[in-house]
């Protein structure tokens, strides 16, 4: 039923469905970046790493995953964002 929704749009309105999908795909990794972010306040608000010494070490751990965690966060986060402008202006020329 979907692929048969699909087949039935016009260029235009297909791109807006992709459109709108690349939103929600950044909407969620925005998101992502706060719980990372968030996570790690916690944890030192918290102060998890002294109360929980067996948990010491798989913060350690997640701190080091953290970064590289975030940095691909970024890249698909300007990635979608240059996607979108660009579909955004070829729409935009194509009218």
């Amino acid at each position: 039923k979907f692929q048969e929704f699909i087949g039935n749009l016009d260029i235009i309105h297909l791109l807006n469905v992709v459109h709108v999908l690349f939103c929600v795909c950044l909407f969620l990794t925005l998101l992502s970046m706060v719980i990372i972010y968030y996570g790690d306040f916690l944890i030192q608000y918290f102060k998890l790493e002294i109360k929980y010494t067996k948990l010491a070490k798989w913060i350690k751990i997640r701190r080091q995953l953290q970064h590289y965690s975030l940095m691909w966060n970024l890249f698909i986060a300007f990635s979608l964002i240059l996607i979108i402008m660009i579909l955004n202006i070829w729409i935009f020329i194509t009218l």
